[in-house]
């Protein structure tokens, strides 16, 4: 089941298109063309929501989606996330620029937005405007938006709480190397927890902060049907709750930490676990989440604010989209514990491990490889083929491609420490 959530999500990356041009980044509304009623022929399929539901104005909020083209051939024209208020449009956003869709196939558009609506509710979704064509259309009716409360987000003016330039597993390795991975880690597993936290305010910002690991279908939803009623495999656990920041320690999970004024904060999180294994059944897997106590506040779950993603540094002076790299901004890890304690790597007798590799058919068996260790393959470009823990038995089998050239095969232990590197040629 998690293999098949991956190979979702790798499909929809493989079909995902970049933009690199630079564009502004709010456009005058007086200027802009919107028919109201009559459908794009796109369907929109997923409500891009990972990120989190924190939208606070004066900072940068990624948006998305995943849609299909159905309007019968293949179109050329321009993608934008807009936000609109009482069913008309208010902003529109930075976009992908000029690009191609083949009719049928699905594609995937994240965008960061700098937001600077005032304090209230709004609707954030895509909007297109066609080659030759003046117009920009509505992906979803306005009243079928209205219906679905997870396109409807909350504009802050003030969030006492910093923002997320970036939050990574640095200790991946095997268990997962983008965003798109879903990292893993057995139950007690010690695990660390990187972040550059962001604070926009004129004066300092101190609290706490805490790593939880939870699945709450209204906050953090990717995919399929949402229902509100489907809440019997919910859970929000805390990961940090013996961890610490350097000499800081962690008191009921939450580390004390203080950010300067207009001041950027690097952390790393150590000793970060989980006592729990929870089956997430059919759904996309749950995720890490900071969340952050201001100072003086009573340390009662209502208090804590979630950390949002920030991805301010995508804009120069004049708001102009710079790069792509706004896909590093995140506030989040997926990530799944597996049941039960790791066993038998602890003793991995090195001597044992062996690689077999069968020229004619290209395929590469590694054999007495210890249960719940990792697997990862890369090129000789770094570039990651594939990457699987050992369910179960000793060996892993796959096959290289012809005229693939240098691959590099290595294993690693449980914690996601390297054992042993193979370098294969075909």
């Amino acid at each position: 089941m998690r293999a098949r959530i991956n190979s979702i999500v790798f499909l929809i990356v493989c079909m995902a298109f970049c933009f690199n041009v630079k564009v502004s980044a709010l456009e005058d509304i007086s200027k802009v063309q919107v028919d109201y009623d009559k459908s794009a022929g796109i369907s929109v399929t997923i409500r891009d929501q990972h990120y989190g539901p924190i939208v606070v104005s004066g900072q940068t909020k990624v948006f998305g989606a995943s849609f299909v083209n159905q309007t019968g051939e293949t179109k050329t024209c321009d993608f934008r996330y807009a936000a609109f208020k009482d069913q008309k449009l208010v902003q529109l956003y930075d976009g992908t620029g000029e690009v191609t869709l083949e009719n049928g196939k699905m594609h995937d558009i994240k965008v960061p937005c700098y937001i600077n609506l005032p304090e209230g509710d709004y609707q954030f979704f895509p909007v297109v405007k066609f080659d030759n064509d003046e117009k920009w259309y509505l992906t979803k009716k306005l009243s079928t938006v209205e219906k679905n409360g997870y396109w409807k987000l909350h504009v802050y003016e003030n969030y006492p709480a910093p923002s997320s330039e970036y939050m990574n597993f640095p200790d991946a390795n095997g268990k997962g190397d983008s965003e798109f991975s879903v990292y893993h880690a057995y139950q007690n597993e010690k695990f660390r927890v990187q972040m550059k936290l962001v604070n926009k305010e004129s004066k300092p910002l101190s609290g706490k902060i805490k790593i939880m690991w939870e699945r709450n279908l209204a906050k953090f939803w990717r995919g399929m049907v949402y229902d509100a009623t489907d809440v019997k495999t919910e859970w929000s656990i805390c990961a940090s709750e013996l961890a610490h920041i350097g000499t800081a320690q962690a008191e009921n999970g939450g580390i004390p930490i203080s950010i300067e004024a207009n001041g950027k904060l690097d952390i790393m999180i150590e000793d970060c676990f989980l006592r729990e294994y929870y089956d997430y059944g059919e759904r996309w897997a749950p995720y890490l989440a900071a969340y952050f106590l201001p100072e003086g506040k009573e340390d009662v779950a209502d208090n804590w604010l979630p950390v949002n993603d920030n991805s301010d540094f995508c804009f120069d002076s004049d708001m102009n989209l710079l790069t792509d790299q706004w896909d590093h901004a995140l506030n989040f890890l997926a990530f799944n514990t597996f049941e039960g304690n790791a066993t038998g790597t602890e003793n991995l007798e090195l001597s044992k491990v062996g690689l077999v590799f069968n020229k004619a058919d290209g395929t590469v068996l590694l054999n007495n490889v210890p249960e719940s260790s990792f697997v990862r393959v890369v090129d000789i470009n770094g570039r990651l083929l594939q990457t699987t823990r050992v369910e179960t038995g000793n060996s892993f089998r796959f096959t290289l491609n012809p005229g693939c050239g240098l691959n590099i095969v290595s294993l690693y232990n449980y914690d996601g420490k390297l054992v042993k590197s193979f370098k294969v040629i075909r």
